[in-house]
């Protein structure tokens, strides 16, 4: 049957706080696999990899705009108009 994991345990596991499982449990998003006489939750580790795939999993981040080149003047650099030609940055005296 495998081994049971207290709120802590599972927090600890999931790298979530003890309130943070206790609120999922409340939402009906996470529910112990046994309660104790004292009213304690115990947790099956499966259950809580289970849980941290389906309901902690963040959505992957959307793709960064293009950077825009800035020349060393801070002006943005104008795009090249053959192949052949090199933009070199103009130096200023400070």
């Amino acid at each position: 049957m495998g081994e049971f994991l207290t709120t802590g345990e599972a927090a600890a596991l999931l790298g979530v706080s003890k309130p943070t499982i206790v609120r999922a449990i409340q939402r009906g998003q996470l529910r112990p696999a046994l309660v104790t006489p004292g009213l304690h939750r115990r947790f099956r580790r499966e259950d809580l990899l289970a849980f941290r795939i389906s309901a902690l999993s963040f959505p992957a981040p959307a793709p960064a705009a293009p950077a825009i080149a800035v020349e060393l003047t801070g002006r943005a650099a104008q795009p090249a108009v053959s192949s052949h030609e090199v933009h070199v940055p103009i130096l200023r005296a400070v």
